[in-house]
């Protein structure tokens, strides 16, 4: 069995055999400025039914009871 997996690998491999080549374009460089980690809805959801009302939760002094105004359309427009 371990004979037969070394010779389809080895074949799959052998760049000698091969008839085609394939053209990959390159990849263009990321900012990695601009990256942010990746926010799940369910988390921010949690977060925004634990805020108190009336009180800012951040920088952006936007209060707990309009956060919690968002509703589900609004909930996925601020995680995407």
């Amino acid at each position: 069995m371990l004979k037969i997996w070394e010779n389809s690998v080895t074949q799959l491999y052998d760049l000698t055999n091969r008839t085609e080549t394939v053209e990959v374009e390159p990849e263009e460089e990321e900012d990695t400025e601009e990256k942010v980690p990746y926010t799940l809805q369910g988390e921010v959801e949690k977060f925004i039914k634990g805020v108190r009302n009336r009180k800012a939760t951040g920088d952006d002094n936007v209060h707990g009871d309009v956060l919690k105004l968002l509703g589900e359309n609004g909930l996925k427009k601020l995680t995407n």
